[in-house]
């Protein structure tokens, strides 16, 4: 069995544990798996667990982000010790490093997450180098690809491969009294969520100033905001100063994020830009109408209709209205947009599809390397 080594930066709750959790029992019945990951060892959570639990084998190379050298030393090592048949890697640091380290020795395909937006001058300036070192990237949405191929700022074959939609992350483990219970939340509540790192790029300040508007005509509103990051201490402090910090409730990390959902009347999510955006569709899954932010990527993989209303970015006066107006509306006037789009949203990010497809690339990049022998 050919062995497949994938390479991230992190492996703390995020995009990339939900993908390969997701897409790994799909794979492993044609790959041996090996992960490597720059970073330290993260805390126990769910994806994590599943995946340590199909038997994977985890390597943590335990380099801060900015020791580049020790990380290339430590990677180049891994490499060796390992000895896989191919490479994938995930997030910029991973790919820039496993392609100076592997020099197109394996067949090595990267992964685009995000659109170029999201990167350093510096990052993007080594993605051009790096990029004959790669046999193939792909992107997480049509959006990204075209940011990074459509004016040649990129060159090596590539694609669009979506990431799937988790089932088990759509899974209810604790009812909405309970939760109510928990945060202290009035039963007669209308709860908003919004569930996303605490990171400038995702538009929580925005969000905090719309809600003031909320907030002071709808009595029973709150907002819950599920996530852990770098804004945390300054997005509480925003919530004090806008006299609203009884109202908001700042809940960290919080796992499966469909109890979030499934509490709350309406999804918001206020990104400044994004590589494909999950959260949206889940809620979409789970029948609850969505707030996003008017971002060519969201317009791309979230179906439009009734149960979804786009503001433009950066803009709390249009997504306070649109807010209001969401919740104005009555569960039924939904209803139909769920029915149509809940199958389209299952079928196009089924995680055995999105598994295939990664298989597929695989398979002809190491069929086009062993006829170039």
């Amino acid at each position: 069995m050919l062995h497949l080594a994938y390479i991230t930066t992190s492996f703390k709750p995020g995009a990339i544990p939900n993908i390969i959790s997701e897409i790994l029992p799909f794979i492993i019945t044609d790959y041996k798996i090996s992960i490597i990951v720059f970073e330290n060892e993260p805390d126990i959570y769910t994806e994590y667990t599943s995946i340590k639990n199909i038997g994977i084998s985890f390597y943590f190379l335990n380099c801060k982000k900015r020791n580049i050298f020790k990380t290339y030393l430590k990677l180049r090592n891994c490499l060796k010790t390992i000895n896989p048949d191919l490479i994938h890697s995930h997030l910029g640091r991973a790919d820039i490093i496993s392609a100076l380290v592997n020099l197109k020795r394996l067949p090595h395909i990267g992964t685009f997450h995000s659109v170029r937006k999201n990167f350093s001058p510096l990052t993007l300036l080594m993605f051009k180098i790096i990029d004959p070192l790669l046999d193939f990237r792909t992107g997480v949405s049509q959006t990204v690809i075209d940011d990074f191929y459509s004016s040649s700022f990129l060159k090596s074959p590539h694609r669009v491969i979506y990431n799937p939609v988790s089932t088990n992350r759509l899974k209810i483990n604790r009812k909405a009294d309970e939760l109510k219970t928990r945060f202290s939340i009035p039963e007669n509540a209308t709860i908003i969520a919004c569930i996303s790192r605490l990171v400038s790029a995702k538009g929580h300040i925005y969000l905090l100033n719309a809600f003031t508007e909320i907030y002071k005509n709808m009595k029973s509103a709150y907002l819950i905001i599920a996530g852990d990051g770098p804004l945390n201490s300054d997005l509480q402090n925003l919530a004090k100063n806008l006299n609203i910090s009884d109202r908001v409730i700042f809940i960290g990390f919080y796992t499966p994020p469909s109890d979030i959902i499934n509490l709350s009347k309406l999804v918001v999510f206020p990104s400044l830009w994004e590589g494909m955006g999950l959260v949206p569709l889940e809620a979409l899954l789970l029948s609850r109408p969505i707030i996003a932010s008017n971002l060519p990527v969201l317009r791309e993989c979230i179906p439009d209709g009734e149960g979804v209303f786009f503001v433009e970015p950066e803009n709390s006066k249009e997504l306070a209205k649109a807010m209001k107006f969401m919740l104005e509306k009555r569960y039924d006037d939904y209803e139909p947009y769920f029915t149509k789009t809940i199958p389209i949203i299952t079928n196009k990010y089924h995680a055995k599809t999105i598994a295939q497809q990664y298989m597929d690339i695989y398979n002809s990049v190491l069929t086009n390397r062993s006829e170039k022998i």
